[in-house]
């Protein structure tokens, strides 16, 4: 059976450090025969925030249904394995993706609902605030179950920073590299 990876694309910028990242780790999983992979730009979803009004205690779910939190959530429960470009705002992941995390409230009953699925994250700053990023995107994951397999932090501050810079592109191949290995992703 085919393993089935997810790229999520936290940034509100689909031109950004964060999206070529993510777009890199496409192509150069893409040519696997032995998963599917898609890439989700939370940015093209309409994902409200959460409201608070703690209905999702009583549901075990959201009870906000007129976005498209539910469709993203689902394909990523639906994944083995999610890779997360995420980019650092004030030592934090940004807004909209931190209204996606703050969603899931709803299925905090069902802690380890995704047991057994492995994550990588690749964190981009400017300068600081790598660690207390993880630290949500850790927690979070960690709270459903999922195995956090390997962590990439990256240094970039203009919009193509990464893209131009070979170094940094060798750490994400590099990267890219030992997912193939670990998971066993071959052409």
């Amino acid at each position: 059976m085919k393993k089935r990876i997810s790229i999520i694309c936290g940034s509100p910028r689909k031109y950004g450090n964060s999206a070529y990242t993510a777009e890199l780790m496409l192509k150069e999983l893409n040519e696997a025969e032995t998963c599917e992979i898609e890439l989700l730009y939370i940015s093209d979803y309409d994902i409200d925030p959460c409201y608070g009004c703690r209905e999702c205690m009583k549901l075990n779910h959201c009870c906000n249904q007129k976005d498209d939190f539910e469709t993203v959530f689902k394909r990523v429960l639906n994944s083995d394995i999610t890779i997360w470009a995420v980019p650092v705002y004030w030592f934090a992941p940004p807004g909209i993706l931190k209204n996606f995390i703050d969603r899931t409230h709803g299925y905090f009953v069902n802690r380890g609902m995704m047991n057994g699925n492995s994550a990588y994250l690749i964190n981009i700053a400017t300068d600081t605030g790598f660690r207390n990023s993880e630290n949500v995107m850790r927690s979070w994951l960690e709270w459903f179950g999922v195995k956090i397999t390997g962590v990439l932090d990256i240094y970039a501050t203009e919009e193509i920073d990464i893209k131009r810079d070979s170094n940094k592109i060798k750490k994400v191949t590099t990267f890219i590299d030992k997912i193939k290995r670990e998971y066993k992703i071959e052409k």
